[in-house]
């Protein structure tokens, strides 16, 4: 397959951000480095890039074969294929498991009694992540992934020869090819890779049509037995015209609520007159299916045999229909109309915005947590610590920095950082949207220079807010 040396570049930084830092890559920052949407877009259509929130792209097992890194791609093949080995192992050695339901501590587990030298927990976790490319799930859960279903094509799969079977048919199919005929024992990719060889889309019953919104962006991809992607560029069109319709750029649950929830207030979206109980419940029902397009979106990791069903494509599809018409039909109301509080009195504080981020310490009093003292391998330097429960409530994944350490309101000199789940150590993790994780943060700074039995304020940066977060914390003697 032949592609330019600038989407060889574009695959070969997504690898690298996802190898180096287990994190996607923002299309924007490809958009800056490269200038070049088109060939973005020409490897999203190339299936390099898996994507979640719209615009946050992680590599595929194509991405890893054209990166032109022979390291990356060795690295990738490698992790794949040892997971593909535990995985079938794993599958025989538990025979009382008829769904094949597992955890990824109970596969981490089984690499560690089947090899000699028990594989890395990263490279595992690499590979685990690779491999819901090859068919051998019937569901999974979790980003990354936490627990899984194994389909029964697990028993009869060669791991040694998984990575090039699916790379010649991949290739082939974006190619083109109208016959993709690669025997592959227990699992046909034929009908999963070949544009071609898909089952025809049904037609709708009757002579029900699509709203032409969602015809002009999906018909195509139905048609060509796409119905994964068909599907998701509806949700993603439904979800813009509201933004568009509305004027708001929030995004997911947020947007919805903000566009549609008619408790006390008038929604800036209204579906009926709001006169009763009955309204304001008929109001609420469609705004929790404004709600669900967003979960699908997102979560589609949960649902892909569904795309792979061209009835479940048309019902999904009739659902993006519905809202779209559910919109056309709606009364849209100017911000202004919408019942606003009161002003506040003067000199009192002006309502804050909608949390993206909590950071809470563990055990704190009224001023934070007494940090713990560790000691340093760093001559003249100390560590303290706390443990701190971040929360997120972004339907996107965010970022979150520590930014400094104040004290009596000057900034100290100190190292910021959190423990990291590899063990590693940085100033700034990336959490998934609407998730809880607790992390070991630190302070390294000078012992001659802590500020004994005081209270200091570090600052957060968090990702898509001005103002930083801060959490109070209180020296030890």
């Amino acid at each position: 397959m032949t592609i330019t040396d600038q989407e060889r570049q574009i695959a070969w930084t997504v690898v690298a951000r996802y190898i180096n830092f287990s994190e996607p890559t923002h299309r924007k920052e490809l958009l800056r480095k490269f200038k070049n949407p088109d060939a973005i877009d020409q490897l999203l259509k190339k299936s390099f890039f898996d994507f979640f929130a719209t615009d946050l792209y992680l590599p595929l097992p194509m991405a890893f074969q054209h990166c032109g890194d022979d390291e990356l791609l060795a690295k990738a093949r490698q992790a794949t294929e040892s997971a593909l080995w535990v995985l079938q192992n794993l599958d025989e050695a538990h025979p009382e498991k008829q769904d094949g339901a597992f955890t990824f501590d109970e596969f981490v587990d089984h690499a560690g009694r089947i090899y000699e030298q028990k594989p890395d927990t990263e490279m595992l976790r690499l590979g685990l992540n690779l491999s819901t490319n090859f068919g051998i799930f019937r569901h999974w859960a979790g980003a990354p992934l936490t627990s899984f279903g194994l389909h029964e094509s697990i028993v009869t799969m060669n791991p040694a020869q998984a990575w090039d079977d699916y790379i010649k048919a991949r290739e082939a199919a974006v190619e083109g090819a109208t016959k993709v005929s690669i025997p592959v024992p227990g699992f046909d990719w034929t009908n999963v890779y070949s544009p071609h060889a898909h089952p025809l889309p049904l037609n709708p019953p009757n002579d029900y049509e699509y709203h032409s919104e969602i015809t002009r962006v999906s018909e195509k991809l139905l048609s060509e037995g796409n119905f994964r992607q068909a599907v998701l560029d509806a949700f993603i069109h439904v979800i813009a015209q509201v933004k568009e319709r509305t004027g708001l750029q929030n995004e997911g649950d947020d947007l919805m609520n903000r566009s549609f929830s008619p408790d006390n207030r008038i929604p800036l979206v209204q579906f009926n007159d709001l006169r009763n109980e009955a309204d304001k419940s008929e109001q609420r029902g469609i705004w929790n299916l404004f709600k669900g397009i967003v979960g699908l979106r997102n979560f589609k990791a949960h649902i892909v045999k569904a795309f792979d069903n061209p009835h479940r494509a048309h019902e999904y599809l009739a659902l993006a229909s519905l809202l779209m018409r559910l919109l056309d039909n709606a009364t849209v109301n100017n911000a202004s109309s919408q019942s606003q509080p009161s002003a506040p009195p003067q000199g009192a504080r002006p309502a804050q915005r909608a949390r993206l981020v909590e950071i809470l310490a563990q055990g704190a009093g009224p001023d934070g947590p007494t940090l713990g003292r560790e000691p340093s391998i760093h001559e003249g330097l100390t560590a303290l610590s706390s443990i701190f429960t971040i929360i997120t409530y972004t339907v996107q994944p965010i970022k979150v920095t520590a930014k400094r350490l104040v004290v009596d309101g000057t900034e100290l000199k100190a190292e910021l950082f959190f423990q990291l789940k590899s063990r590693a150590k940085d100033a700034s993790i990336v959490m998934r949207g609407n998730d809880r994780e607790d992390y070991r943060f630190y302070i390294r700074m000078p012992t001659n220079e802590i500020p004994a039995k005081r209270l200091g304020v570090l600052e957060f940066e968090i990702e898509g807010r001005d103002e930083p977060l801060t959490v109070n914390v209180q020296f030890p003697a």
